[in-house]
């Protein structure tokens, strides 16, 4: 057991130390565009912000949002446009 605790922990100071260089990493190179380009630190990590969210895969189905949005749109068909009874409605009333 006590081995088992010291390898987690190493792995952990491990994955600690891997992280800590690759965001020191980040900042300098973060620096060097700004420099180079003539931005502001504070747009330069924005627009890297941006571009590593862009790359994230999207949020799966959630199947409870898909069964309101069935019965949402069952309760909904053949109102117009105004009439429609809205989310926030639908889930209070039920």
């Amino acid at each position: 057991m006590a081995t088992q605790k010291a390898q987690q922990h190493a792995c952990q100071e491990a994955l600690t130390d891997d992280i800590d260089t690759v965001k020191e990493s980040y900042k300098a190179e973060a620096a060097d565009i700004t420099q180079k380009h003539g931005r502001s630190i504070k747009w330069t990590r924005n627009q890297l912000f941006i571009c590593s969210r862009m790359l994230q895969k999207t949020r799966g189905v959630n199947s409870w949002n898909a069964f309101i949005k069935a019965k949402l749109k069952a309760e909904n068909e053949g109102l117009g446009r105004g009439d429609c009874t809205q989310l926030m409605a639908f889930i209070a009333g039920n």
